[in-house]
């Protein structure tokens, strides 16, 4: 188990981005369930939604102080936002995307913390993500459309000799989609932890 010190973070960036088992759980064989730096850290994100609960919704007041004022400026960008891109029937999902919204960049945000930990910089946790949004889209298409959802696979007016080619370009960029939304996150995230530390040390 490596432990972080100022001096190894001075010579090694990269030291900020390693999991450390804090809790080593091995029940049998080599399943490891241990609780790592990035447990604590999605947790954090998590209770932090039932201390915005409590604090806006339970004992909301008619009248915000300064962190309510917060949480509700936050909530009506992303209410605009979503109200401007989606129909009446898409705010059925607004909770989720608003949650998502709240959960990563609160992740994104403890790494900004010296020698906290950012749990989005793992390519596992923004793959995770990525993907089980994108099977729920697909699967909510079939829900919807049927098999007419298969339809958007071939662009309208296409000729029918192109058909086999285009589908598979068109099958090949939806898949990309979740794969390429989970790499930029990790990506970006990482290289902006990687200069926010590189900047910090000529201090």
């Amino acid at each position: 188990m490596k432990v972080l010190t100022p001096t190894s973070l001075a010579c090694s960036f990269f030291d900020q981005f390693e999991l450390i088992r804090l809790i080593p759980i091995h029940p049998f064989g080599n399943l490891d369930i241990s609780v790592t730096n990035s447990c604590i850290f999605m947790l954090l994100a998590v209770f932090y939604f039932g201390f915005v609960y409590k604090c806006n919704v339970a004992e909301g007041l008619m009248v915000p102080g300064r962190y309510q004022s917060v949480v509700e400026i936050v909530y009506n960008t992303v209410y605009g936002m979503f109200k401007d891109n989606m129909g009446k029937e898409g705010f059925r999902f607004f909770p989720l995307i608003l949650t998502l919204l709240v959960f990563i960049g609160l992740m994104n945000l403890f790494g900004l913390i010296p020698y906290t930990f950012a749990p989005t910089t793992h390519i596992v946790i923004t793959l995770g993500l990525s993907f089980s949004i994108f099977i729920a889209c697909v699967a909510m298409g079939f829900i919807n459309h049927k098999i007419e959802y298969l339809s958007m696979f071939m662009p309208n007016g296409a000729p029918m000799v192109l058909g086999p080619i285009l589908i598979i370009i068109e099958l090949v960029s939806h898949f990309n989609k979740a794969l390429s939304l989970g790499l930029r996150l990790a990506a970006n995230i990482t290289a902006g932890h990687l200069l926010f530390g590189i900047l910090s040390s000529f201090a």
